[in-house]
């Protein structure tokens, strides 16, 4: 009869410190992230820890760090820790660990606060190639996740990336409700002008024929970087495929619900539905790759203490 050993043996984490923090990041994975946890249980055994570990300090970061001084003051904490090898936090611990095993290098932690500091900061964007740079900062866990998965070819990261970005973006046309009340608005301006949709109009959850095609319109963009994207799946190791492949058809299917709903993502049914649409794992929260707390969202008591 063969006997399950723990994940952590698998990976050769045996330091009991070190397994704590690990084992909390696995918690609070968990518990918030939805269709990354899910799709992480695709792994070969041995990796799905230190994936707990960059989307467990995602979270820590994003939930800690409420206002620009202090998502500052704490990026300047960690990638000072992360410099020196020298973590003062469990979730940090697992980062650096993981960081260290996999050769990710600190830059893509300051990438990341960098889009939470934009997310405090901006409310839109002018152009598609403005919002491509705060996606680009806020998916950097897919650059992240790169070494992971075992890349097979040269382009293989780019194509990761940017399937990670193309999560986002799904994001973006799927919370357009949500984030409206909380006063932002990431479609850029040059889209809704373009199509003559006005910001009063999505305010007030006007759907007018034109913004059936704004909506059209973008989900098409995001479709093109899926097929971008779609080769990289091929372009890393075999056992790192069935992942990828899971959350690439998960996220393509809620553009393919919004299709189905005839754009009508500002309808307060459809964005619910959406907003409830998850993989079939106990789980709640967050999307894997789009962090932003909301309002009302608990932050989970252990990060207030963390970030303290």
């Amino acid at each position: 009869m063969r006997v399950r050993t723990n994940p952590l043996d698998d990976a050769g984490i045996y330091e009991p410190d070190i397994r704590a923090a690990f084992e909390l990041c696995r918690v609070l994975h968990a518990a918030y992230g939805g269709t990354s946890y899910f799709a992480a249980q695709l792994l070969p055994r041995a990796k799905r820890c230190h994936v707990d570990s960059l989307y467990a300090f995602a979270l820590f970061a994003t939930r800690s760090a409420d206002n620009p001084v202090a998502a500052w003051s704490l990026r300047d904490r960690v990638c000072a820790e992360l410099d020196a090898g020298t973590p003062s936090d469990p979730i940090t611990r697992a980062l650096d660990h993981t960081m260290r095993v996999w050769g990710i290098p600190v830059e893509h932690v300051d990438t990341f606060f960098r889009s939470l500091l934009m997310d405090m900061t901006v409310e839109g964007y002018t152009t598609f190639e403005e919002l491509r740079e705060y996606v680009w900062c806020s998916a950097v866990l897919g650059l992240q996740m790169v070494p992971l998965l075992e890349p097979l070819s040269d382009d293989a990261p780019e194509r990761v990336a940017t399937l990670a970005e193309a999560f986002q973006l799904t994001n973006v046309v799927r919370d357009l409700a949500d984030d409206l009340r909380r006063g932002r608005l990431y479609l850029p301006s040059a889209d809704l002008a373009h199509f003559g949709v006005t910001r009063a109009e999505l305010e007030a959850g006007v759907m007018t024929p034109e913004f059936q095609e704004l909506i059209k319109f973008e989900i098409g963009r995001v479709r093109a970087l899926y097929r971008f994207a779609e080769d990289g799946i091929e372009a890393v190791t075999p056992s790192s495929r069935p992942c990828l492949r899971t959350a690439a058809a998960w996220y393509c299917s809620v553009l393919d619900e919004i299709e189905a709903a005839d754009y009508r993502v500002l309808d307060p049914r459809v964005a619910a539905r959406l907003s409830r649409r998850t993989m079939p794992v106990a789980s709640a929260g967050s999307e894997p790759f789009g962090l932003r707390r909301k309002a009302g969202d608990p932050l989970p008591g252990l990060l207030v203490e963390l970030s303290a």
